[in-house]
């Protein structure tokens, strides 16, 4: 397994990464009208989008992209692990890799937005709450600003 920028060509299989994250993790949780905006929201198209603003990441095996996080200047966003590779030791690498990554650009603070079900993932990590976000829409979404001094 390696870590590498993710490019343009690997944009549909990021957007099917997430769309699976989605559906068969956050899915437990999250209402269906929730899970198709999210899904709405992350097409390949936009996917491209971002990966101009900021500096994205892949762990791969072979070919094979099994999770992604990205920086965008001090925040951390974009960390999904496949859904048949959760609870792996995946996501404990990719955001040990951006931490050190933002380390090396001269970064001291970082900080994320978590979903309700990562949040302990964040915890564990070192990550310390700062406000619990309440984002209203179609259906309410309860998100967790965190931050890490690095």
């Amino acid at each position: 397994m390696k870590i590498r920028r993710a490019t343009l060509e690997d944009a549909e299989e990021i957007t099917q990464l997430r769309a699976d994250s989605f559906e068969r993790i956050n899915g437990e949780e999250y209402p269906k009208e929730l899970i198709l905006s999210l899904k709405q929201k992350n097409t390949s198209e936009i996917l491209k989008e971002k990966l101009k603003d900021r500096e994205m990441f892949c762990l791969v095996n072979g070919k094979e992209i099994l999770g992604t996080v990205a920086l965008k200047g001090k925040e951390i966003t974009s960390l999904f692990v496949k859904y048949t590779k959760v609870r792996q030791g995946i996501g404990t690498k990719l955001i040990q890799f951006i931490e050190g990554y933002a380390r090396k650009k001269g970064i001291k603070k970082v900080f994320l937005t978590a979903a309700q079900r990562s949040k302990g993932f964040y915890l564990k990590n070192h990550y310390t709450l700062v406000k619990e976000i309440i984002k209203p829409g179609l259906v309410l979404n309860k998100n967790y600003l965190m931050e890490k001094t690095l």
